[in-house]
């Protein structure tokens, strides 16, 4: 494993809409006179980036750690209607899934579970994007998690070396490193 410092990839968008949520949380109106000159040039490249993390085919996928499950949208980019979550896959071993990634050499799904410390892959049959299959999971830090403490995972990429090898970037909050799983 190569280790990175945790600050080298913690990169965040928040964008508040035009609500109380946004006063109430001390941030910016973001209605169209409000908006900074690059809202939407920051919206367009957290839609350009949906392909290299959680989206594909113009599918989201979203992790649900309250009830372990990995759930998907499907439409994204054209919806014009509140749409309907379809489980992808529920249960063990996801066990408080808390980040997600999408494996550039497979399109199989990753997540990372806060319950556990594991890697958890998902296959997902060409024939139906909603039918995720377990490939296996991969303990990523061997400290025990009790009631929350101890929880390491929370951010994951995935991504191809310049020889075109998986390379799994995760977050670790136990030791406050990124960390690189290659393969």
């Amino acid at each position: 494993m190569t280790w990175l410092p945790a600050t080298a990839l913690c990169i965040a968008l928040a964008i508040f809409s035009n609500t109380d949520m946004a006063q109430e949380h001390g941030s910016m109106k973001t209605s169209p006179a409000h908006r900074p000159d690059n809202f939407q040039a920051s919206i367009d490249a957290a839609m350009s980036r949906m392909n290299d993390g959680m989206a594909t085919n113009d599918t989201l996928f979203v992790v649900d750690a309250v009830n372990n499950r990995i759930v998907s949208f499907a439409g994204v980019s054209t919806a014009t209607t509140v749409l309907q979550p379809t489980v992808v896959f529920a249960g063990a071993p996801l066990n408080q899934p808390a980040g997600l990634a999408i494996n550039p050499l497979n399109n199989d799904l990753l997540a990372v579970n806060q319950g556990d410390n594991n890697l958890v892959e998902i296959s997902l049959p060409s024939s139906s994007m909603y039918q995720g299959t377990l490939v296996g999971t991969k303990t990523l830090d061997p400290t025990a998690v009790v009631k929350g403490v101890g929880a390491a995972l929370f951010g994951l990429t995935a991504t191809k070396d310049a020889s075109g090898n998986l390379m799994v970037y995760f977050t670790n909050d136990n030791n406050n490193t990124v960390q690189v799983l290659k393969k």
